[in-house]
């Protein structure tokens, strides 16, 4: 591609900077500002790198901690790379990287993806805060909270209660049923193991309180809470006792201590005279009947997590009915999408955590099976002297009624999940035979493709499933309704399959996934939503509204401070890939503080595979006054130049207003990655520094920006 301008003729040397900030899944330190480096000395006549890269060690003013009186305090470092280009009319090129990516620490692998993927479950919540803006609407002001209040109970109560019951439960289903430990009073065995979980969350909390890293907090601080409650009501009352006595049992059904008696009975007594000892042992078990109350427990908060969704679909339906033409229903996009990251965010618990703990279901399933094995014993008058028929009337005693259910529902999201791999599978398909049979047309075609994140068809799918769970987990009283296991059998072979080839599905496309998710709640992590705020302020508290977005643009402040030393410089250029376009862009957005230290005139920003116009403008409610804050950054930059590929799932055009110059320049298939070592991303950035050679704007003067918060 021939340049616009051709290079000045300098008689002295001239200086430029660039600032180059890495996006999504190329995150190794240094790979972005190489990269283009040598895109520049391969693509571009006349470009030459140095042989050498620099490392230089800077500050992390606002590092977690720094901000609770901890000033004083020897502040972290962080690793920044420079890259010196040189061009043969003796102007001289300084790259210098802005790395973000540890701030997460979230690096490219499957290991990394895996992890990513957690975080993502426990912090999507940030994207919801973020997509509605209570001060819109009443009706989007209450959808917010249930869905907010649906997060909190999964991530929190509901998964402490999973985590503190299962544990008790793999001991007495798997625990020896003789000899010291085996002989241990139920009760003693349910408070070591509750003590063990309330010790080990403790010993979390602190580990999570001195990272300042909360993803995990809620749900090691209701672990704590629960673990402890249960331990001071066996204390205090023995569960068995009081689930046996008290009135207020009767409406959870407890069947299990009388299955228990049925299967029991003459046959017990005589096996005791056989082997002393061994009706006690059964009894004993049998006191671990108690543990479905606490199942029973969850399959309620599930069913209140449902209608809680249920409620925000109703929401959602309402505000459609009320949208009065097709602009203001597109324009509830950001509800019907929150509402399917909760439930997504829901599945993807329930299969992590189902997946540790399914061994014990099946467990669980065998020993209900050996009860009605009893009842057929004692038909038959069986042989007590024959020590194997022994060994089963001594099995466990546990009747899990509910096992069933959780099955159901773990194969439910297992499927769901599946579908939506298949979904995305498919329009990513469409994407590229679009691509390929318009890739001579990228201009005007590109508007055209199918979204593949916050797809319409994707949610439709999240929605569909969401109320198939619900109206089984509602409606189906037991698992041997005949459709029930059916239906059941059908989900869990799915699961079967997907947890076969799961480890092959965290391949490129998937971790990019996950990073994306990432940059999306990094931008967005809020403390103030996360209970822990509420219970240890000190602790948790933070004077940022967004810390780790503020941490991001501290050290990038720090960079062009940094990079000031090396000046003065005669043209500056911000390059930005992914979400590394919108650091940049908030950056020069809200005055961008140092900047006057480079010297030169007003920058220009390259952005390419940039979400701003697509995602960040119809999403997020902070970001909807796009056109206006375009038009104020505009007009205190000297060029901005967008590129994007057709078929890029995250990038698109940033569409300007009316008389405001911003050059969308589409560009041929080849997805989201890939760009800094793109001939036309070198080629646009050789044109941006050729057009300050030719025009210099003169001293710089960057007028305080537009501040973006969240409400």
């Amino acid at each position: 591609m021939a340049n616009e301008y051709a290079p000045a003729a300098a008689a002295a040397p001239k200086n430029i900077g660039v600032v180059v900030v890495h996006g999504v899944g190329e995150t190794e330190l240094g790979y972005a500002v190489n990269s283009l480096a040598q895109a520049l000395a391969t693509h571009v006549p006349g470009y030459e790198m140095v042989p050498h890269s620099e490392i230089i060690r800077l500050k992390d003013e606002e590092a977690p901690g720094l901000e609770f009186g901890e000033g004083d305090a020897e502040k972290p470092d962080f690793r920044v790379v420079r890259r010196r280009v040189n061009r043969a009319d003796n102007v001289k090129i300084i790259l210098e990287e802005l790395h973000w990516s540890d701030v997460t620490n979230l690096q490219p692998g499957r290991f990394n993806a895996l992890l990513g993927m957690f975080r993502v479950i426990f912090e999507s919540h940030h994207l919801v805060n973020a997509m509605l803006d209570r001060s819109k609407d009443l009706a989007t002001g209450i959808l917010r909270r249930l869905l907010l209040v649906a997060g909190w109970l999964m991530r929190g109560p509901l998964a402490a209660l999973t985590i503190s019951t299962s544990a008790i439960c793999a001991v007495l289903l798997f625990g020896p049923l003789t000899g010291t430990i085996g002989a241990m009073p139920t009760g003693a065995k349910f408070l070591a193991v509750q003590i063990a979980l309330f010790l080990a969350a403790l010993v979390f909390l602190v580990l999570v309180a001195r990272s300042r890293d909360v993803s995990w907090y809620d749900t090691a601080f209701w672990l704590a809470i629960v673990t402890a409650l249960l331990i001071i009501l066996e204390w205090v009352v023995p569960l068995p006792d009081f689930i046996q006595a008290s009135r207020w049992t009767s409406w959870i059904e407890w069947h299990c201590f009388e299955k228990v008696k049925v299967h029991g009975g003459e046959l017990y007594q005589s096996l005791q005279s056989a082997y002393p000892g061994s009706g006690e042992l059964h009894q004993v078990q049998a006191n671990a009947c108690y543990v479905n109350g606490p199942y029973r427990v969850i399959a309620y908060g599930w069913r209140l997590w449902g209608a809680l969704l249920l409620a925000s679909i109703g929401i959602l339906l309402f505000m459609w009915s009320n949208a009065r033409s097709d602009t203001e229903r597109a324009a509830l996009a950001p509800a019907a999408t929150s509402i399917g990251i909760v439930i997504l965010q829901f599945m993807l618990w329930t299969i992590v955590v189902v997946t540790a703990i399914f061994p014990m279901l099946n467990r669980a399933e065998a020993v209900s099976d050996l009860l009605a094995a009893k009842g057929a014993l004692m038909g038959i008058h069986a042989d007590l002297t024959n020590p194997s028929i022994v060994k089963i009337l001594q099995g466990p005693a546990i009747d899990l009624e509910w096992i069933g259910r959780f099955k159901f529902v773990y194969g439910a999201a297992a499927f769901t999940l599946v579908g939506f791999v298949a979904i995305s599978a498919l329009i990513l398909m469409r994407r590229r035979w679009l691509a390929y049979r318009y890739d001579k047309d990228p201009e005007n075609f590109a508007v055209r493709m199918p979204a593949l994140l916050f797809n319409s068809w994707l949610i439709a799918w999240l929605m569909l499933a969401l109320f198939a769970v619900i109206t089984f987990i509602y409606f189906t009283n037991t698992p041997e309704n005949e459709l029930f296991d059916k239906v059941k059998s059908i989900m869990l072979l799915v699961a079967a399959g997907a947890a076969l080839v799961s480890p092959t599905l965290l391949g490129e496309r998937v971790s990019n996934g996950v990073h994306i998710a990432r940059d999306l709640i990094d931008h967005y992590y809020d403390p103030q939503l996360e209970t822990g705020r509420y219970f240890f302020p000190k602790v948790f508290g933070s004077k940022f509204r967004n810390p780790r977005r503020s941490r991001i643009q501290a050290r990038l402040r720090a960079v062009v401070e940094s990079l000031a030393k090396e000046g003065p410089f005669d043209a500056v250029v911000f390059a930005g890939h992914s979400q590394g376009s919108i650091v940049a862009y908030d950056f020069l957005n809200t005055g961008a503080p140092g900047l006057e230290g480079l010297g030169g005139g007003r920058p220009s920003l390259v952005t390419f595979g940039s979400p701003l116009g697509s995602f960040y403008r119809e999403y997020f409610f902070e970001y909807a006054g796009l056109a206006n804050s375009i038009a104020e950054l505009r007009s205190r930059l000297s060029h901005w130049v967008n590129l994007y590929r057709v078929d890029d799932y995250i990038g698109g055009r940033v569409v300007s207003p009316p008389g405001v110059e911003l050059e969308n320049v589409a560009m041929s298939r080849g997805g989201h990655m890939g760009y800094w070592s793109e001939p036309q991303v070198a080629e646009a950035i050789d044109r941006v520094i050729n057009r300050h050679l030719v025009r210099p704007d003169g001293p710089l003067a960057m007028p305080p920006g537009r501040v973006i918060t969240a409400p």
